[in-house]
């Protein structure tokens, strides 16, 4: 069995472990069925997954089943991370090919609801002895103090084998998120998300050791690297008092601004590999091959949630809010400034499949309120999912959670009792319409016509009614009468039903006709023809 997975406890040894695994089925594969177990159950607040597909492999639908999977466990409180892969820029490619196929990344790890894990390796140089004691401590390491890093790059491009390198690169599928944006270097990703987030130690140069069955073992690549970095955010949970951290990017990108820095960025290498040009590091605070870079675990414990060097606090009017698909809610979002900069703060959502976000005004000042329209499509799932506002100046990012409860929409059906009829002139006909409401209808129904044939007058029994309830039967009656200079003919026309935004219609076919006329000499009149409408008898004149 793979051990890297045990590097969480190793960074992390108060933490409890669980290791979930779950067969494939004919349909499923096992890693979806294991991913969905552990967020449905809440099996636990960190999450660390150690595989992989690339964008262009998964498809829509497996993207769109990991994007929402990330997204309710962030509203849940759970953290995921995930290994950006071992194949350097050629995320579609296994990491011992010879050749990479395309440029890729790790569909997996970029939603914008998991944090992606790259990998450095140690830079030594000639003199590895100013890093490395000879002896190990009495908790056994050996390191002198912070180590330089380069990109992690062991790959057949770089004097290495195979595509061994730090998988990473811009998404085909999300965009960019407000939260990494803002920071140098991320503007290569050419307004699409780029990965990794950040990265650690994941060469087989400085690999990771592990014992199992009477053996020691050294293991690397990103998936050593992943549970490594998800032990150090258990230790950040751990001082936030243990609670749920919920998606760490914002905070993340938020603390290259702070007063400390916990990040090493990267100053050198890249992950390009045998066919596949990559992407370099030159020190700036993000690349595409590591992220932010490497991370001082006591620096970012001791500086998560201290303002993350934002000088800003959001406020919204509401927690959450509840919208029929199809339908808008609104809320308001206030800014108070915590420091001394009054920037302007630019706003921004990361929303669900289905759902769009947008603030009147875009940008807000302390002392003023932006009003956040979200908008539920037809699309949208039915349930509670959670939208991020994110508040972005030039001192960092704040985040507000707002949850939406997407119901059933309003339904709004009208029918006829028929849609054929026949009027007589000088006579009348009725039809009778029947409209149900369902979901959460609300308002009045209004009744119209259109259409409607020269010279045939229209009355309604009732119109513009309220219904009862939200679920209700309502009838109605139009009675139609032919004036003088009615036309004969048959004709078309349509009647409608209108409120809370729904129309419903039926098409009518209506016969405009002389009446009947009957003759006859014997009274009682039997008539020799049928008649459906009143007939007028003709006595002729008899000649004596």
């Amino acid at each position: 069995m793979n051990q890297r997975w045990t590097w969480s406890g190793a960074v992390a040894p108060a933490a409890a472990i669980s290791l979930v695994t779950a067969p494939s089925t004919s349909t499923t594969d096992g890693i979806d069925l294991a991913a969905q177990y552990i967020v449905n159950h809440r099996t636990a607040a960190i999450v660390s997954v150690s595989y992989g597909s690339c964008e262009q492999d998964m498809g829509v639908a497996e993207l769109a089943f990991y994007n929402g999977l990330w997204e309710q466990a962030a509203s849940q409180g759970m953290s995921v991370f995930v290994a950006s892969g071992d194949a350097g820029a050629a995320g579609c490619s296994t990491a011992t090919a010879t050749r990479g196929a395309q440029a890729a990344v790790n569909g997996l790890c970029s939603s914008p609801y998991s944090t992606c894990i790259g990998g450095t390796e140690f830079n030594e140089g000639s003199q590895p002895s100013q890093y490395w004691s000879s002896a190990n401590t009495a908790s056994y390491g050996s390191a002198l103090g912070y180590i330089p890093e380069e990109v992690w790059n062991e790959s057949g491009a770089n004097g290495g084998t195979g595509l061994w390198a730090s998988g990473g690169g811009a998404s085909q599928v999300y965009a960019q998120p407000a939260w990494q944006a803002e920071v140098s270097g991320a503007g290569a990703a050419n307004g699409m998300r780029a990965v990794p987030d950040v990265a650690l130690s994941a060469a087989n140069h400085d690999g990771y050791m592990v014992y199992e069955n009477g053996s020691y073992w050294i293991v690397s690549g990103t998936s050593a690297a992943s549970p490594s970095f998800a032990g150090v955010m258990a230790l950040v949970a751990e001082e936030m008092g243990g609670s749920g951290l919920g998606s760490v990017n914002a905070e993340l990108y938020s603390l290259v601004n702070a007063e400390r820095n916990p990040f090493h960025s990267t100053p050198a290498g890249n992950n390009s590999v045998p066919g596949v040009a990559g992407f370099w590091a030159n020190g700036a605070a993000y690349n595409l091959a590591t992220g932010l870079g490497s991370v001082d675990g006591a620096v970012l414990a001791g500086s998560w949630k201290s303002g993350g060097g934002a000088d800003f606090a959001l406020s919204g009017s509401a927690a959450g809010g509840t919208v029929p698909a199809g339908k808008t809610v609104t809320f308001t979002i206030g800014v108070t400034e915590i420091g001394a900069g009054k920037s302007a703060v630019a706003l921004s959502a990361n929303a669900p499949a289905g759902v769009s976000v947008s603030f009147s005004p875009s940008t807000i000042q302390a002392g003023t309120q932006a009003t956040a329209i979200v908008s539920a499509y037809s699309t949208a799932m039915i349930g509670t999912q959670n939208i991020s506002v994110v508040g972005s100046d030039a001192s960092g990012t704040e985040t507000l959670t707002y949850a939406l409860t997407v119901t059933e929409p309003p339904t709004l059906t009208l029918t006829a009792a028929s849609n054929q009829i026949a009027v007589d002139e000088g006579g009348s006909v009725t039809v009778s319409l029947t409209a149900v409401t369902g979901g959460p209808f609300a308002g009045s129904i209004d009744f119209s016509t259109s259409g409607l044939p020269s010279g045939l007058a229209a009355a309604w029994s009732a119109n513009s009614i309220t219904p009862a309830s939200s679920v209700s039967t309502n009838t109605v009656t139009l009675r139609l009468t032919p004036t003088p200079w009615a036309t004969q003919g048959t004709f078309s026309f349509s009647i409608a039903a209108a409120g809370d935004g729904l129309v419903s219609a039926q098409s009518i076919t209506v016969q405009v006709q002389k009446p009947m006329v009957c003759f006859g000499l014997l009274l009682p009149l039997r008539s020799p023809c049928n008649v459906t409408a009143p007939a007028r008898l003709l006595i002729p004149h008899l000649q004596p």
